[in-house]
């Protein structure tokens, strides 16, 4: 069996990020690596965590998705 996909949420409005989360955390074949409401703290975590997939907001205050 292969290892989880790795995922990473960034979404600047917190409601939404962990409504994502615990959908996610549903899905056996997914593990969420981290979650961010910035941008920049989202490529912080990107760095750390190397996830296989990022969901992200388009409209993020500090930078465009």
């Amino acid at each position: 069996r292969q290892p989880p996909v790795a995922v990473l949420i960034i979404d600047d409005h917190q409601m939404v990020a962990e409504s994502i989360l615990r959908r996610l955390d549903d899905e056996p074949d997914l593990a969420v690596v981290g979650v961010a409401t910035t941008a920049e703290s989202g490529l912080r975590i990107a760095a750390e965590c190397q996830p296989d997939v990022v969901v992200m907001d388009y409209g993020l205050p500090d930078m465009e998705g």
